[in-house]
């Protein structure tokens, strides 16, 4: 059963137009998460969803009932905010109950649903507590748990962990999804964070200027981009992009890598399974992306298609060697082993498995392979 389900999703500020025809759906039990910089429209969507920004045009259903003209109250939808939205003069048993007052809940009823959460949040023990006497990882669990108890049929999460520290935030990252994966619930969240995309979602939809670029499983997203800026958004340190282009070389073809005009270019063979998809003309100019991770030393010529170059910086991370180098007059960037700390200038082979080798058209930016 689909739980959400947006169709042609409009809308429209004056002239200026902020979504543009966006359709996507949620099943039952799926965790969506919409994925893009600030000002791509996610956090718009997320208010029409939620009944708070009225649409221009198009067809929003949750469950089985078109939302367009029901009030937010009537949604039957919980939304936990950035800025946690809690009742500063409230206890944290009253923040907990409050929905349900609201809605003329009973006593008895309201007392089992906020007992049954603060257990399941770790809470129990806040709950004479006031917000200002909570820390950020805190308030968090309680804006959680004020939508918890409703027992809604949607979640709406809007940036909810963007004002925690970074390792509070992972933290309440793996709260969410064990969570999810607990009680199956169905939620849609928006996040400019590719990290809490990735390991949170089962079904990420990328968005940039109001329209939805790819929505996909986090894995396909990462490792079948559809353009080059999904191949950029996600991804840390970012995908590669060299200029390039297609030669005929011989029965099978090569990445001739180079800026047009450029002094300098690099050719790499390429098998066949490279190519899968490609009309490969010759010439055809291509932008290539490799991943940093997907690069690795190359000894003894064993492994895959390489090429040599010199080391321009080296970062040091712990887990792993960042190396910056210079290919056909293009930057890149590696990661590499933690054991390896070359010095600048120091000479260096590099190769790359063909098979992630991700070639882009340099004219509309779609993935070609």
């Amino acid at each position: 059963m689909k739980a959400l389900s947006l169709t042609n999703i409009r809308k429209r500020f004056g002239p200026l137009e902020v979504l543009k025809g966006i359709d996507l759906s949620l099943d039952d039990g799926g965790f969506l998460v919409l994925l893009g910089p600030s000002g791509c429209g996610k956090s718009t969507l997320l208010s029409i969803i939620a009944g708070l920004e009225e649409l221009t045009d198009g067809e929003v259903k949750i469950g089985d009932r078109v939302a367009n003209d029901l009030h937010p109250k009537d949604r039957n939808i919980a939304m936990v905010f950035q800025s946690y939205a809690l009742y500063p003069s409230m206890s944290v048993r009253r923040n907990l109950a409050f929905g349900l007052h609201m809605r003329r809940v009973d006593q008895a009823t309201q007392a089992e649903a906020v007992e049954r959460v603060a257990d399941l949040l770790g809470i129990a023990h806040l709950l004479e507590r006031r917000p200002a006497q909570l820390s950020g990882g805190q308030r968090q669990r309680v804006a959680m748990g004020r939508a918890l108890v409703r027992d809604p049929e949607l979640f709406l999460f809007d940036e909810p962990l963007s004002n925690l520290d970074a390792k509070l935030r992972v933290q309440m990252r793996s709260e969410i999804k064990k969570l999810h994966n607990r009680l199956k619930t169905t939620i849609v969240y928006v996040t400019h964070d590719q990290v809490e995309a990735m390991t949170l979602a089962t079904s990420i939809a990328v968005m940039r200027d109001g329209e939805i670029q790819q929505n996909a499983a986090p894995s396909e997203i990462y490792d079948r981009p559809a353009n080059l800026f999904v191949a950029g958004f996600v991804g840390s340190p970012q995908m590669n992009f060299l200029d390039g282009r297609i030669v005929a070389a011989g029965n099978g073809a090569s990445l001739e890598l180079g800026r047009d005009g450029g002094p300098e270019n690099a050719a790499i063979p390429l098998p066949p399974e490279a190519l899968a998809g490609i009309e490969a003309s010759d010439g055809r100019p291509v932008v290539a992306g490799i991943r940093p991770e997907a690069l690795y030393r190359q000894e003894g010529g064993a492994g895959g298609p390489g090429f040599d170059t010199k080391v321009d910086l080296v970062e040091i991370t712990g887990a792993d060697t960042i190396v910056s180098f210079t290919i056909a007059g293009q930057e890149a960037t590696a990661r590499l082993s933690a054991d390896f700390k070359p010095s600048l200038g120091d000479d260096l082979t590099l190769a790359f498995d063909p098979g992630r080798l991700h070639l882009f058209d340099r004219e509309t930016s779609n993935r070609l392979n």
